[in-house]
């Protein structure tokens, strides 16, 4: 009975809270100031030079600016997984690039990103690759402002083609950011189709790679450990890639 009654609990909560970060979302974009749609691959649009945007990498990738390129994807994951980390790097940044950063990195307990936020850009940084606007997220913490933030942004870019979720080697899925993947996706929609995870920390050095031998963990294996996890807790029978 009392495993009922958690459970029933559980179902409450979450319903509830969607039903809050619905009607929050829903006042805010009475009055949210829309994000316009930049070209194929190009940054030149009359937008940007009237929304305070900021401007990095020898001036190729502009965060905010009012538009958006068509090809849209949100990262997510828990604080200190590489989120930003990966964001950088799918707008071009490298180990040789020293400039300052669209998205700040955070180091140790201090997390990097507080709000949700997105930047556009070639992909990669390659000169004439199609543009991609990239949103980076906080690490979620069950928190009603965070998620309301993500989805008020969300639903200004109003389509998303990819969720890229960033798992950290050896860690576990916290209770918070797996119902924070559920609110997202009973919010917007089913996302199981378009996620995809990315693993981070998986070192390639000598020790890394003993490490993993003596663990009898290879690639193969962890993809099919974390799939199998990810279907269980979003409760889908979709095979996520990893």
């Amino acid at each position: 009975l009392d495993s009922l009654l958690q459970e029933m609990l559980k179902v409450w909560i979450e319903a509830l809270l969607c039903l809050v970060l619905s009607v929050l979302c829903q006042a805010r974009l009475s009055d949210r100031s829309d994000i316009g749609k930049c070209g194929y691959n190009s940054l030149e649009s009359p937008v940007f030079h009237d929304s305070g945007e900021e401007k990095f990498f020898n001036d190729t990738v502009i965060k905010g600016g009012g538009c958006a390129f068509p090809t849209k994807m949100v990262i997510l994951g828990a604080q200190g997984a590489g989120k930003s980390s990966l964001a950088n790097s799918f707008l071009g940044w490298d180990v040789t690039i020293t400039d300052p950063l669209p998205f700040p990195v955070g180091h140790g307990v201090q997390a990097g990103t507080l709000n949700s936020s997105y930047a556009s850009g070639s992909w990669i940084g390659l000169v004439g690759s199609p543009g991609v606007t990239i949103v980076d997220t906080p690490g979620f913490n069950n928190s009603v402002g965070q998620l309301e933030d993500l989805v008020w942004l969300l639903g200004e870019l109003e389509e998303v083609n990819a969720f890229i979720l960033v798992f950290r080697y050896k860690d576990r899925l916290s209770s918070d950011l797996t119902n924070s993947l559920k609110s997202v996706g009973k919010l917007l929609g089913n996302m199981n189709k378009n996620l995809a995870v990315v693993v981070s920390f998986w070192s390639f050095s000598h020790k890394g790679e003993a490490d993993r031998e003596a663990r009898r963990m290879t690639r193969r294996r962890y993809e099919n450990q974390i799939s199998n996890m990810l279907k269980e807790v979003l409760e889908t029978d979709i095979k996520v890639p990893v």
